[in-house]
């Protein structure tokens, strides 16, 4: 019996991605227990294009009030509605690849107690179109991966959401999305679950997330970063996770906003703010330096030869 995984998915005015969303999952609808879509709000053709594929399967379960939420809200909801043992959040500007549900229900039916599954992942950037792999490199083959060691190799990696699948039950077990948390609720999520219990790995890449300005999680005004990074701190003190996030290098993930939000915020300063502090700035440097290397290249490549 394959396992029940409820696919959920928000859509707000993503006409131009949804079409490829949908299909990408509903090309693999015989390994889902159920696929639910609430529009929430649309005002363009998102709702004409949701149509289509509603009559395609009694999978599909289609919901839409006329409301504008945002998407946090929407999470909370579709997670109540989902009546399968594990929980896949699409996002409709994002797409599956082929086989992915396949790779994920055989993953799952070898390792039945998994809380959660992450997959290799591809980021494209849209303005450029260069893409990005995930790279996790956890192991040379799909694995489980211990707390443990998952707090020695993450390294400042992302666990992606786009390619997380998680059992529904722990998502109650792990406090929930934090809707303080916004941009960031399932990142947290995942490596609260990852750092207590582990998770299950799969090495193949298993979709595709678009990364743009104009996306949710690319608009982010300062004031919201502030208050999203004043509970997230005092959450992780909550939930024992301070210093594990600080040893996997976690608030790497957040970048240069949080590095100047801890320097601002001394109430939050301790002996590892540096540590923190030392890990973001050696990630720019990193950065710096292969821009560097890069530029000594290319103008090397512009000299004349000499005859």
């Amino acid at each position: 019996m394959l396992p029940k995984i409820s696919v959920i998915m928000s859509n707000y005015n993503y006409e131009n991605f949804l079409e490829r969303a949908l299909k990408a999952i509903c090309d693999q609808i015989d390994y889902i227990y159920e696929f639910i879509i609430i529009d929430d709000g649309s005002t363009d053709n998102s709702r004409e294009i949701i149509a289509k594929y509603t009559d395609l399967s009694p999978k599909i379960k289609y919901y839409y009030d006329g409301c504008n939420k945002g998407i946090v809200s929407r999470l909370e909801e579709l997670n109540s509605l989902a009546e399968g043992d594990y929980i896949y959040g699409a996002a409709s500007d994002d797409y599956v690849l082929p086989d992915f549900f396949k790779k994920v229900s055989e993953q799952l039916t070898q390792n039945p107690n998994a809380l959660l599954v992450c997959a290799e992942a591809v980021f494209e950037d849209e303005e450029s179109g260069r893409k990005v792999s995930s790279s996790l490199g956890f192991a040379d083959q799909s694995a489980y991966i211990s707390c443990g060691d998952v707090c020695r190799k993450l390294k400042g990696k992302i666990l992606p959401g786009h390619t997380s699948i998680l059992r529904k039950s722990a998502v109650d077990q792990f406090g929930g999305y934090h809707l303080e948390l916004k941009w960031y609720c399932d990142w947290y999520l995942n490596l609260n679950i990852a750092l207590k219990e582990g998770f299950l790995y799969i090495v193949e890449v298993g979709a595709v997330m678009r990364t743009s300005t104009e996306t949710y999680s690319g608009k982010k005004p300062w004031s919201e970063l502030c208050d999203v990074f004043e509970f997230l701190m005092v959450r992780l003190k909550k939930d024992l996770l301070y210093e594990d996030f600080v040893r996997c290098k976690a608030f790497n993930n957040l970048g240069g906003a949080f590095l100047l939000f801890l320097i601002i915020r001394p109430k939050f300063w301790d002996f590892l703010t540096l540590v923190i502090i030392k890990d973001i700035c050696w990630l720019y440097m990193k950065h710096y330096i292969k821009i560097c290397i890069f530029y000594d290249k290319w103008k090397l490549s512009m000299k004349p030869n000499k005859q």
